[in-house]
């Protein structure tokens, strides 16, 4: 992101942003209390800050003593008592109350409550939506939103809607879903159905058929009770080699999965996608 002003350059869009409003004199990120405008939300926030700690004093509606926060919530709001750990989380929450649009677009006075959503628009105006600057971490698939890398990196993770009742693989998209079924168990569609993939391979137990051995061996496993995978470091037995070599991450300390959103890393998959839940 080269500026055109000065030419500086910029690997950030969010750093070269900041960097524009030197030049533009823009000022979008506006005080919740007196109004009052800065060009970087950090000077916003330390501005909010004294606010907080020098509030203007005000009659009191009624003869009630004020309610102390609970322990380790020092921060509470003024409209409806509730309390946050930290002033920032206190900021975000008052503009349910206030409605404010604290950050403005310069270019077509847009407001928006979150910086994230105003420096998501910017793109719009810059040119910058073409580049995708999100990538999968997984496949190297670039997008222009973070959200829709975060409905790309589900189908990588096993977490979608379609899944599959012989295996339990799960897929985000049908036509993936029916390839994998034809592919692997040997039936047609999301309906099912013999396609003339043959199963010589029939389990005398329950009488389910496979394809290939290895997932005869497996399957029959699930009736023996075997667990031949073995960790050499603390004697605990899988019945499945990825079980073992998914546990082994523990001993590792290995965290293969990063989140696209936060760049936190997690050891399984299901640990990542239950994280990615919460944004």
């Amino acid at each position: 992101y080269e500026c055109g002003d000065c030419g500086k350059s910029f690997s950030c869009s969010s750093h070269f942003g900041k960097h524009r409003r030197t030049h533009t004199g823009e000022r979008p990120f506006g005080c919740l209390y007196c109004g009052k405008t800065f060009n970087v939300s950090s000077n916003l926030y330390r501005h909010q800050r004294a606010h907080q700690q020098h509030p203007k004093k005000t009659p009191n509606k009624t003869n009630d003593t004020p309610k102390t926060p609970p322990r380790g919530l020092p921060y509470e709001c003024r409209e409806c008592g509730k309390s946050f750990r930290r002033n920032k989380e206190l900021l975000t929450h008052r503009r349910l109350h206030t409605g404010l649009l604290p950050f403005q677009c310069s270019q077509c006075g847009k407001g928006f409550s979150w910086s994230s959503h105003w420096e998501r628009h910017q793109r719009v105006h810059t040119g910058e939506k073409g580049q995708r600057p999100y990538k999968c971490t997984l496949c190297r698939k670039s997008f222009g939103d973070g959200t829709a890398l975060v409905k790309h990196q589900r189908l990588h993770l096993g977490d979608g809607p379609f899944r599959c009742e012989d295996c339990g693989k799960a897929f985000g998209a049908r036509a993936q879903y029916a390839r994998h079924r034809r592919s692997l168990h040997g039936v047609g569609g999301v309906g099912g159905g013999v396609v003339g993939v043959e199963k010589p391979y029939r389990c005398g137990d329950c009488g389910k058929s496979f394809s290939w051995s290895s997932h005869w061996e497996r399957h029959q496993r699930i009736h023996t009770g075997e667990r031949a995978y073995n960790c050499g470091d603390c004697g605990k037995a899988f019945a499945d080699g990825s079980a073992l070599a998914k546990h082994r991450r523990v001993h590792a300390g290995e965290k293969p999965f990063p989140c696209p959103q936060c760049g936190r890393r997690f050891g399984v998959t299901s640990h990542l996608r239950r994280h990615l839940r919460s944004h």
